[in-house]
């Protein structure tokens, strides 16, 4: 029995982190329209941890600039 509690306390754990970052992704994209469908939910998750809204919005057209060398992922990452 004890398994069971544990694999659901694992679950909580996983579903509390995720529920964290959909959250944030919200705050820092609240326009829907305004999301790029070239990024994956990975390159969101890169971007949401820019605080600098200026500095994100140029990784935004930077990443979408490297996107088709398949460099916008590691762009992001390595220019910050």
């Amino acid at each position: 029995m004890s398994y069971i509690i544990v694999g659901w306390c694992n679950c909580l754990q996983q579903a509390h982190r995720a529920i964290k970052w959909f959250r944030q992704f919200y705050r820092t994209f609240p326009i829907a329209n305004a999301l790029r469908s070239q990024f994956n939910w990975t390159h969101y998750r890169t971007l949401i941890r820019i605080d600098n809204q200026d500095k994100r919005e140029f990784y935004i057209i930077y990443s979408s600039f490297c996107l088709g060398n398949g460099f916008a992922l590691l762009a992001i990452n390595h220019s910050r």
